[in-house]
């Protein structure tokens, strides 16, 4: 097994993107086989399993003393506002990612070449996401004019030689372990939605149905669903216009339970998943697979 190239970032740092420590490159070196385990915790009265907080250790080397030191200290910060910053495995789409906190730093050894420490890290969600995006865009090309009008001519001529404008196109892409589901739709678009279907592969499907009841009046304007911003206000469904200001339009979802087929949060299970959606606008479709530990390839 090849090991994936590690990352942390801190949130505190000079700009709000806080700081990035490359813990795999020539004067670096970061592993511990805990991160390979998982664990969930069972219910003996009800039988369900929960993910809890877990610690892992984290081995690091360091040739820098200066970069151990500024990684240390950010840390430090961020334990002290109870903030989580992020631990990366990997690189571009096969990128994880698990937020979690150092809550101590033990020296192991220094000398004038390197320094070493055993990290001691917290994660209240131990789950590792690999996030990607899927650009959608209506069928017929990428935002040209015969994507829209089906004309496929430097100029237009008074017939269609592209075809019939599809009402609604699909695409299918593969997803490799259950994962949550963001969208961005483009505007201009009206009540714009998007439906879901997942084949796991063994006869099983899943379909569902991701829409928000409102309007994008302009080009360059945008509604987002984002699964991860749940829990605060104006962060998990809302408009984004071009000028930058954000309007809340969480009450403006479509409606539905858990499971019943148009719930904006449905979780999807992995396989190849088919996403459709009406031609008039392009999607974004952004998949957050979720695993427990790092998946050895």
């Amino acid at each position: 097994m090849r090991l994936p190239k590690l990352t942390y970032t801190t949130v505190s740092g000079p700009t709000d993107a806080g700081t990035s420590f490359d813990l795999s490159c020539g004067g670096a070196f970061a592993w511990d086989d805990s991160l390979m385990g998982w664990e969930w915790s069972m219910d003996d009265t009800t039988g369900k399993a929960t993910r809890k907080a877990r610690k892992l250790t984290l081995g690091v080397a360091m040739t820098s003393m200066e970069e151990a030191a500024s990684l240390l200290a950010l840390a430090d910060i961020d334990a002290r506002n109870g903030v989580e910053g992020t631990l990366a495995a990997g690189d571009g789409e096969d990128r994880w990612e698990l937020r979690c906190g150092i809550m101590s730093g033990d020296l192991i050894g220094v000398s004038p070449a390197a320094v070493a420490y055993k990290l001691t890290m917290h994660s209240v969600h131990p789950v590792w996401r690999r996030t990607r995006t899927h650009t959608l865009v209506p069928w017929g090309g990428s935002g040209s004019e015969s994507s829209t009008t089906g004309l496929d001519m430097v100029a237009d001529v008074p017939f269609d030689l592209a075809g019939a404008i599809r009402d609604t196109a699909s695409r299918t892409f593969d997803i490799g372990a259950e994962c949550l589901v963001g969208l961005r739709f483009y505007g201009p678009c009206s009540n714009p939605y998007a439906t879901v279907t997942s084949d796991d592969g063994a006869g099983g499907s899943k379909s569902n149905v991701y829409g928000v009841n409102a309007s994008c009046d302009h080009e360059g304007d945008r509604i987002v669903v984002d699964p991860l911003g749940r829990g605060g206000i104006g962060t998990s469904v809302y408009m984004v216009e071009e000028d930058g200001s954000v309007s809340n339009l969480y009450d403006a979802r479509r409606r539905g339970a858990e499971g019943s087929g148009s719930y904006i949060f449905e979780r999807m299970p992995a396989g190849s998943m088919t996403v459709s959606w009406p031609q008039s606008f392009g999607i974004d479709v952004v998949t957050i697979e979720e695993r427990g530990s790092l998946p050895w390839s």
